[in-house]
This record gives C-alpha cells, structure tokens and sequence, in this order.
C-alpha cells in the first residue's frame, strides 16, 4: 500500500498545481486527526509553492517533491491511532488516489503496460478535453474540501456520503 500511495501521489503530479492544492488539504486534515504540528512548516511550503506551481508554472515539483509528499502522506497513515482514523486521514486523499488507482486498473483491464508512460488519468483527460488547469485543480481541490469538512464532522455516515457523491461526479466527469 505505502508502494501505491507514493507512486500514485507522483502520478497526480502532472499538471499545474494538481497535487500541491490537493495535499494541502489533505495534510491539513492530518493535523488535526495525527496532531502531527510537525507538519505546519510543511503545509507552509506547500501553501507557498502552490503560488510558484499554479497556472502557469513557474517552478515544478518533480519525482522528489512529489514522493517526499507521498511518502510523509503514507507515514501519517500507519501512524494513525487506530483504523478508523487511518480510514478519515485517507479519505481527504480520495479524489486523487481514487483517479490514479482507478487508472491503473483501467489499463490492466485493457491488457496495456501498467509500467508505460501514458495520459489516461481523469485530469489529463479533462484537460485533452478543453478544461485548462485550473478549472481541473479546482475541482480536485474542491473535492478535497468537501471530503476534509465531512471529517471535521467525524460522521461516518457523512464521510462516506461525500466519497459517494463524489464518485458518482467522478463518473459524470469521466463520461464528459
């Protein structure tokens, strides 16, 4: 799983601000449930670099910033207090592990290289299709947000409705 998480949150990084926006939430999201105050200097790059990384891009974030984040994202999972908790951290990062993981599957379903390159992920799709960067990180990063306030609420109930509901937009996307 730390594998996938880490390779996937380097997929995600292939458009302008894409992946800084969405783990900006979801790193915020972690502080609150890991109360890992380690992360502030670490949400304030992010918060920082978004600026350099938005449309159009001044500065990219590349294999290592993009694993270093993953690989941190992986760390505060397993150091979760208890499943419930490592399920909440998680969730924030739905719209983009969802789109990389759902990705991969897609093309083994499809007998192609899983190890190729490719641009077959939702947002690369979105954005072949007419919708610029920001229109896509924007509704990546809205996502995000309406995932993390869900777990503000810590309703369960709530927090799965959220990933339903954006699954089920996720599709609509897809079908666009």
């Amino acid at each position: 799983m730390g594998t996938a998480i880490i390779n996937f949150s380097n997929f995600i990084d292939g458009i302008d601000g894409l992946l800084s926006s969405t783990m900006f939430f979801v790193f915020i999201n972690i502080i609150f449930i890991n109360k890992s105050t380690y992360l502030i200097p670490i949400i304030g790059s992010i918060f920082a670099f978004y600026f350099f990384n938005k449309t159009p891009a001044k500065v990219f974030m590349g294999d290592i910033g993009s694993t270093f984040l993953g690989s941190l994202f992986f760390f505060e999972i397993i150091r979760a207090n208890n499943l419930y908790d490592a399920f909440m951290i998680f969730s924030v990062s739905f719209p983009i592990m969802s789109d990389a993981f759902l990705c991969v599957i897609r093309r083994y379903i499809n007998n192609e290289n899983i190890f190729r390159p490719h641009n077959k992920h939702l947002y690369q799709r979105l954005v072949k299709s007419g919708y610029s960067h920001t229109k896509v990180t924007t509704i990546y990063s809205i996502a995000c947000i309406i995932i993390l306030l869900t777990c503000f609420t810590g309703n369960t109930i709530m927090i799965l409705f959220s990933l339903l509901l954006i699954t089920i937009f996720g599709i609509i996307m897809d079908k666009n």
